[in-house]
């Protein structure tokens, strides 16, 4: 009885065994037949492009603040503010100019005039100045090429505070060291 005790746990070890090389015999096959996996590429850099901040307003169908990649030149945030309306005057406008952090730009109505200004060389073209001192917001706003909003603000600081009597004053409102050294050539106090 003994003997056919231990004959059956043999069978059973040997049952067993035969059981488990089949399994792992399965596993490597398994393996062997799959596809390889697609090899796995690394990016070195960044992956956002460098992005800057910009305003476009006028004649546009979305005005406002637009981020756009640093490289990307005006007909980029036009796209981006769904692009011009039906009375903007594209001739006015150099679609091709990079933009720069910060910079706001005009779409112009056909017939409006706008004054041109080249941030990339300081050059400005002007036939008359504009009277700081009796400007309404909305010809600063056209004629210096800057947002409504500070326009406003340089309207009411004068409407509180009486007439500018240096240019330089206007720093009072407040606007930025780099926006009026952009806007004096265009700008008097009059006479």
């Amino acid at each position: 009885m003994a003997s056919t005790q231990s004959r059956a746990s043999i069978w059973t070890a040997a049952a067993l065994f035969f059981l488990s090389l089949l399994m792992v015999g399965g596993g490597v096959l398994y393996i062997l037949s799959r596809q390889p996996a697609a090899p796995i590429s690394i990016i070195h850099g960044s992956v956002h492009p460098a992005m800057i901040t910009v305003y476009i307003t006028g004649e546009v169908e979305r005005p406002g603040v637009y981020q756009v990649t640093a490289n990307a030149r005006i007909v980029d945030l036009m796209n981006a503010a769904n692009g011009p309306l039906a009375d903007a005057d594209l001739q006015q406008v150099d679609l091709a100019q990079s933009l720069t952090d910060g910079e706001e730009v005009i779409v112009p109505r056909i017939g409006q005039t706008l004054t041109t200004a080249s941030g990339n060389t300081g050059t400005t073209t002007q036939t008359t100045l504009l009277n700081i001192n009796k400007a309404t917001a909305a010809e600063m706003h056209t004629q210096l090429r800057m947002s409504l909003k500070m326009a406003n603000s340089i309207v009411a600081y004068r409407t509180k505070h009486g007439p500018f009597h240096n240019i330089a004053d206007l720093l009072h409102v407040p606007i930025s060291t780099r926006t009026l050294k952009r806007i004096t050539p265009l700008i008097t106090l009059g006479g």
